[in-house]
């Protein structure tokens, strides 16, 4: 009987420490997972501002490509701008 209330003194004595090392662990764990997801937030948005921004250039592109061609080809446009 005393071997046995030995171990369970040394068992409760150990489980604070335990318990301590376990929730640090968990801690960790949960912190670099959100990091990790805020990272990955980060990332998303940049690629969606970079989509974004390749949409109106292209649609900017566009429009300049459009009207150059309407001064080029237009005879009412040339004419104004040639003077006659």
């Amino acid at each position: 009987m005393g071997r046995k209330a030995w171990f369970y003194r040394q068992l409760l004595s150990y489980m604070p420490v335990f318990f301590i090392v376990i929730s640090f662990v968990f801690f960790v764990f949960f912190q670099m997972l959100g990091e990790q997801s805020r990272q990955g937030a980060i990332q998303a948005n940049e690629t969606m501002i970079q989509q974004a921004m390749r949409s109106v250039d292209n649609s900017l592109k566009a429009i300049d490509q459009m009207l150059v061609q309407e001064l080029l080809f237009n005879p009412d446009m040339s004419g104004f701008f040639s003077g006659d």
